[in-house]
């Protein structure tokens, strides 16, 4: 497999739902990277631990994914109340290929851990 897989950081954020996916999908042989309101700062899960974004929001396009991954805890609270957060994960979801269900010979699979549904039905 191979790709560019975002996942969102964020304050707060849930860590085991950031960090067990950026680590197993870079096993699988993706590229990813977490995407953050500014690039290089460093936001604090909901216990404590730190996520340096690798990438601003800015500079992040959908067609350039093969996935995105939107982690819980607090941090979709934040995210719902950015445009350029929902403007991202609303052009996933409008592509042809990404973020739709029910799952089809081509369609790509996706989900959301917990309260993530916040920002994915905005």
């Amino acid at each position: 497999m191979s790709g560019r897989v975002g996942i969102l950081a964020e304050f707060n954020y849930e860590d085991l739902e950031l960090w067990y996916p950026y680590y197993r999908l870079q096993e699988e042989g993706y590229d990813t990277f977490t995407i953050g309101p500014e690039k290089g700062k460093t936001y604090n899960s909901k216990h404590g631990y730190p996520c340096k974004a690798e990438e601003g929001i800015d500079n992040v396009k959908a067609e350039e994914l093969a996935a995105l991954i939107i982690p819980g805890g607090f941090a979709p609270d934040y995210w719902r109340r950015d445009k350029r957060f929902l403007d991202l994960v609303k052009a996933i979801y409008q592509s042809a290929t990404k973020g739709v269900i029910p799952l089809g010979e081509e369609e790509f699979p996706q989900g959301q851990f917990a309260h993530d549904m916040v920002i994915v039905s905005m």
